[in-house]
């Protein structure tokens, strides 16, 4: 028997919703109605040919689109989607769309690719006008007066003002002052406003600060009732305030506290100046995260409160400059509340806004050395290292050479040497030198390396990848510089340690485990790192190796989808799940067909109630379906033939404790949607089954019985079948006991379990991807409160760090002066710099050695340099003939006279001839090894 046809829009009120003519919808049902074509018309719906005429307008267009989406056409339907878009339809058309046609119609536009792209502009655009309609100023008036009508109007009110979040409060602020003090109408409002959303507590924490007590004192009212507690700041702020009078706005902020808090003021377990001294040090160390790149600080200006677009770093120096400035105000002699405010001034300096006119610039150098100390403390153990650099300088130029001693405790500037950022480091280096003490100090080895260091800034941010296994760094060096990022190669750990320490632009390591050349591993390497505070700081990356079994079980997870054999829609019949991996899974292409067995006169199941609770076990199963009839035995009238019985699937076992999920989603094509198929979860006993739980679209449930379970799909209507009722069905087991661990031992595992053992170091999943390499590091630079230094910034560092090196070598007999051989190789690639070739030449003639003075030579005599670096390189080679006498090779001389002799720029010539009247003078060092060895 032909299955019949199904309807192909059912929606309730919605008739001719999809724009057809009454002609077209004949031509439809009489082609149905030829047999052979049957088949033809399910399989392929109507399209755009049966409408009476092409949709235009944007309803239209909206229309048609829902149509052709729900029966499978899509490719007609994404043409349409762009008119739509190219129409940009208003705000009124656009709210109109989402009342009539529902959320739901532009959603589903994302289970198709070819439609996804374009449905996040749809909801972009919805959600503007909506935003827009709510905040329309005649709307909120409106609601405002309806605020203080009959209960049934405060409700509607209620509703229109929770739309428009803060927006809503200038409107209600105004309403207030204009009702008489002590009125009813008044209190009703607060009242009513005590019933906002709490969308509307920032602009009420602004109306705190209203000049007019009265004002104030209502605004605390309405935030007592809302009970948010991110008032209580502000509030004890409020009540805080000097004076014995109990002026309103201090007696309601008060009460606010008790509701709040639960107790009152003078009961909390910290002060009030306590507590708004912790407030600002969350917004100085970033303890809110703001959402997006601007932030709406809604302040009270020109007699009412007002939103204002700010950064997030400047909102935490407006909110925590507030609460700073109130704590010292009750404290004025905590030091930590100086140091916090200190640190949240030079914060404002950094990100604004610009200071009014007349305001005296900060001035660091005026404050106690002590409070200089406690912010530099502040700041580095909050990791707010772009505030160290000044805290720094202003103690170096306050403090004595001989403190920096100290051993117990270490003075700030030592211990800063050791805080792993490149900034912080610099600057304690750089004052350090220049502050030269007369005996060696801790951590004086490090000074000159952290100075060569900052010397040599690349263009991109760098990224040191260590491994022996020549494609993976290939690969992994084109996902770097793929992403804007500056790959350093080395193949193993001593290697790559040495190209981290010697670059200030290195921001992370990659390091392959499994691939280490030489005798040491990963763990050494990472170790060396830790122990350095040049690297200290620099997050680690460790690829993952590939584990074959899980990438065929992943493989075989998304590769395997069953599709149900009928008939199955009893147990003997039931359909086994295919389950893959683990948690186990299963995905079923399904159809609820047409029974074209006897006995057609089945009775119909009644259908779950989704709100009801789920069925207890009961001894017999009366929604169960009737057994198949003995063969033989009379079947009974005939009926259409409907298998209402559903398609029942074998789940399997399942112990107590055992979780399943089971979920429909829509299947292109088909005339269901998710709720028109009832799930029925069924626990075998006897010949039939008892129902345990239910749900339409979906079910989930823990077991508390054990036993072998099944599943069932079944039509919500008796018409929700035939050739176009597809489903999919998606079923998760997950067992109760915990499943089997990887075999110990195995590169995962290990790999793994050193990310697990060092601070900073994370798993790279997919080295080969661009993307998740840029990802990883993205978190691991905010795991750490981190991010890549830019570029003027580096620029800026390596000026600092060629300065302080050019002080050290103008003084031969320094502290430092003997650590300069250390870096020859840095202050050598430093010459390449022209802004920097005349501190790195003046180190370099600070250093008693051969290859020091040699090359400043080869770079003074080459005529590919620029003219002033050759000059500053001749200069120093000059200053270092005349300190340590002729170390060059035999064969440097003449090059550096026939350079003299074609020199064009007179400063060029003067200066190769100084060095070669020195050349002539002085006599050839006794152990002249020869030839340059560089050549």
């Amino acid at each position: 028997m032909p299955p019949t046809p199904t309807p192909l829009d059912r929606e309730p009120g919605r008739a001719g919703a999809v724009g057809r003519s009454a002609s077209a919808l004949l031509v439809v049902l009489a082609a149905g109605a030829i047999g052979p074509a049957i088949g033809v018309a399910q399989a392929q719906a109507p399209g755009l040919e049966t409408f009476a005429r092409p949709p235009q307008t944007p309803l239209e267009l909206w229309d048609a689109i829902g149509y052709l989406t729900r029966v499978g056409l899509t490719d007609q339907a994404v043409p349409l989607i762009d008119r739509f878009l190219q129409l940009e339809p208003d705000d009124a058309t656009l709210l109109e769309i989402r009342d009539r046609f529902g959320l739901g119609s532009i959603l589903r536009l994302q289970d198709d690719p070819r439609t996804a792209g374009r449905v996040r502009e749809i909801l972009d655009r919805l959600a503007a006008a909506s935003r827009r309609n709510a905040r329309r100023e005649d709307r909120l008036r409106r609601a405002v007066e309806l605020l203080v009508g009959s209960p049934v109007q405060q409700g509607e009110a209620l509703l229109r003002l929770d739309e428009a979040g803060p927006y809503a409060v200038p409107y209600l602020i105004e309403a207030l002052a204009d009702r008489p003090v002590g009125s009813p109408e008044r209190a009703l409002l607060v009242g009513n406003m005590g019933r906002l959303d709490r969308r509307a507590v920032p602009a009420l924490l602004a109306a705190l600060d209203a000049p007019d007590p009265t004002l104030a004192a209502d605004a605390a009212s309405v935030l007592a009732r809302i009970g948010d507690r991110r008032a209580l700041p502000f509030l004890v702020s409020l009540a805080s305030t000097a004076g014995d009078d109990p002026a309103p706005a201090r007696t309601q902020a008060l009460d606010a506290i008790r509701r709040i808090a639960g107790a009152p003021m003078g009961e909390l377990s910290r002060t009030p100046a306590r507590l708004l001294l912790d407030e600002a040090r969350r917004y100085l160390t970033g303890a809110y995260q703001f959402p997006g790149d601007q932030v709406e600080l809604w302040t009270w200006q020109d007699g009412n409160v007002s939103p204002v677009l700010v950064r997030p770093d400047e909102a935490e120096v407006r909110l925590g400059s507030r609460f700073a400035d109130r704590a010292l105000e009750l404290d004025p002699g905590d030091p930590e509340a100086r140091a916090v405010r200190l640190a949240l001034q030079i914060r404002a300096q950094q990100v604004g806004p610009a200071p009014e006119p007349g305001t005296a610039p900060l001035d660091l150098s005026r404050e106690d050395p002590e409070i200089l100390a406690e912010a530099l403390r502040l700041v580095q153990e909050s990791k707010q290292f772009d505030l160290a650099p000044p805290l720094i300088s202003a103690l170096g130029r306050v403090a004595d050479p001989s403190s920096l001693e100290a051993a117990d405790p270490p003075s700030p500037l030592v211990s800063a040497l050791a805080v792993p950022d490149r900034r912080v480091q610099l600057a304690a280096a750089s004052e350090i030198a220049r502050l030269d003490p007369a005996v060696g100090i801790p951590g004086a080895s490090r000074v000159v390396p952290i100075l060569a260091r900052s010397l040599l800034p690349g263009d991109l941010p760098e990224v040191v990848v260590v491994s022996g296994n020549t494609p993976l760094l290939t690969t992994i060096a084109s996902s770097l510089r793929e992403r804007g990022i500056a790959p350093i190669t080395a193949s193993t750990a001593d290697e790559g340690f040495a190209r981290a320490a010697e670059s200030a632009g290195v921001e992370a390591l990659i390091v392959d485990p499994a691939f280490l050349r030489g005798g040491r591993d990963a763990r050494d390497l990472i170790l060396d790192l830790r122990s350095d505070a040049r690297t200290a700081g620099l997050p680690v990356l460790l690829p993952l190796p590939i584990d074959p079994a899980r990438a065929i079980a992943r493989g075989r997870e998304y590769a395997i989808r069953q599709s149900e054999v009928e008939p199955n829609d009893i147990p003997v019949r039931a359909t086994p799940i295919t389950f893959v991996g683990v948690p186990r899974k299963g995905r079923i292409d399904g159809r609820l067909s047409v029974d074209d067995r006897p006995p057609y006169n089945q009775p119909k199941r009644e259908l779950p109630d989704p709100n009801a609770p789920p069925a207890v076990d009961r001894p017999v199963d009366p929604l169960s379906p009737p057994p198949l009839p003995a063969e033989g035995e009379e079947a009974g009238e005939e009926t259409p033939p409907v298998d209402i019985s559903g398609d029942l699937f074998e789940i399997g076992p399942l112990r107590p404790g055992d979780s399943i999920s089971a979920i429909i989603e829509p299947a292109p094509g088909s005339t269901l949607r998710p709720v028109d198929v009832a799930l029925w979860l069924e626990r075998r006993e006897g010949p039939g089954g008892v129902p345990v739980a239910t749900g339409l679209g979906s079910l989930a449930l823990t077991i508390d019985t054990p036993g072998v379970y099944d599943l069932r799909a079944q039509g919500a209507e008796r018409f929700l079948y035939g050739n176009r009722a597809l489903y999919r069905l998606e079923v998760t087991v997950y067992d109760s006991v915990r499943p089997t661990p990887p075999i110990p031992g195995t590169a995962r595992v290990r790999v793994e379990a050193l990310a697990r053992e060092f601070d900073r170091v994370a798993v790279l999943t997919a080295p080969g991807d661009p993307s998740a390499v840029e990802e990883a590091l993205a978190r691991s630079w905010g795991r750490i409160g981190d991010v890549p230094i830019p570029r003027a910034e580096l620029e800026a560092m390596a000026d600092a760090a060629a300065d302080a090196l050019a002080g050290i070598a103008s003084r031969p007999g320094g502290s430092f002066a003997a650590d300069l051989a250390r870096v020859v190789p840095q202050l050598q690639r430093a010459l390449a710099e022209p802004s920097r070739a005349p501190a790195a030449a003046a180190a370099l003639a600070a250093v008693p050695t051969v290859e020091a003075q040699r090359s400043l030579a080869d770079f003074a005599a080459d005529t590919t340099r620029p003219a002033p670096s050759r000059v500053a390189a001749a200069q120093a080679l000059q200053t270092s003939i005349s300190r340590f006498g002729s170390l060059l090779a035999k064969d440097q001389r003449p090059r550096l006279l026939r350079a003299r002799d074609r020199a064009a720029e007179p400063g060029l010539r003067e200066a190769l001839d100084a060095v070669a009247g020195d050349l002539t003078t002085r006599a050839p060092a006794a152990d002249d090894p020869g030839p340059n060895p560089v050549e």
